[in-house]
């Protein structure tokens, strides 16, 4: 009687297992990414980094940052710049780049404002009451701040993920902890790697981003000087209005350009490689849809 009790629970063991292996992969499809490989030693450094951020109510730092953009039919362009960020929670900001490449964010808590380029237009938007649109190319400690999420590609549709310590490292004279994180992009299985230099205040001392696309590989590498938290920093001193002469941002192609649903598409022939000739025309009267696609390379 004993040894069919035993029976009966280990086959009821056995059925609850079975089942958990025929669940578990339909839960893993459900959170469209797989679960992560964590070095312990690397996740403690992030999580300590988080809780400091977290309990933060001020930053304020300077940055020295070196963007690379290798074309890998043109080469690497390398840009140098400087900037400085003054953060607030809950959604006060005020980030800027100067050098090669201009760049500003700025936020009041209503309203987010980003300006590229020669500064003569910007785009504004709502800011979100956490914090959570405030980003900054040049700068990942920016969204940091306000998120504590060290995987920017995470909401991109990631299928992978590897978190690990690489060593020591050194900025500005402080020893740091290096981590570096890796994810794919599901849509077109790209790597990008993030790599954090973290001080012995569990502070950002240095952020690598680097995003390796089919044709163009991108590094943005921004070393954080001076930083200050929790200093008093009044809210209206994040009041902004942008540069006289500045002007909202328009797309170069307006929609109303856009033909309408139902509209039938202007006729336009063009040469083939074989010296040929081929015309929307032709090819419209020989099937039910027609895709067109418009791609160079160079």
């Amino acid at each position: 009687m004993n040894k069919l009790r035993i029976n009966l629970l280990h086959i009821r063991a056995m059925t609850v297992f079975a089942l958990f292996a025929i669940m578990a992969p339909q839960l893993y499809v459900d959170s469209g990414a797989s679960p992560t490989v964590d070095d312990d030693r690397a996740k403690v450094l992030l999580e300590q980094m988080a809780a400091t951020m977290h309990s933060a109510k001020t930053l304020e730092a300077q940055m020295e940052i070196v963007y690379t953009r290798t074309d890998k039919l043109t080469g690497p362009r390398v840009e140098h710049n400087k900037g400085s960020i003054r953060l607030r929670k809950p959604n006060f900001a005020y980030a800027v780049t100067s050098g090669d490449m201009y760049q500003l964010l700025a936020s009041d808590g209503k309203s987010r404002w980003s300006m590229f380029g020669d500064q003569s237009t910007y785009v504004k938007k709502n800011a979100s009451s956490d914090g959570r649109n405030l980003s900054f190319h040049m700068g990942f400690l920016v969204n940091y701040f306000f998120t504590q999420n060290a995987d920017i590609y995470a909401s991109k549709g990631q299928i992978s993920q590897k978190l690990r310590y690489v060593g020591r490292g050194e900025v500005d004279g402080t020893t740091t902890d290096i981590v570096e994180l890796t994810s794919a992009i599901s849509k077109t299985e790209e790597p990008a790697t993030l790599t954090f230099h973290i001080g012995p205040d569990h502070l950002l001392r240095r952020s690598i981003i680097r995003h390796n696309g089919e044709r163009v590989d991108l590094v943005y590498d921004t070393t954080y000087l001076d930083i200050r938290i929790d200093r008093e920093l009044p809210v209206d001193s994040f009041a902004y209005a942008p540069p006289k002469g500045s002007q909202p941002f328009q797309s170069q192609e307006p929609t109303y350009k856009l033909l309408s649903v139902g509209k039938i598409a202007p006729g336009f022939s063009l040469p083939t490689p074989n010296k040929g000739t081929i015309s929307l025309a032709g090819v419209r009267g020989e099937a039910r849809a027609v895709i067109i696609n418009f791609w160079f390379y160079g």
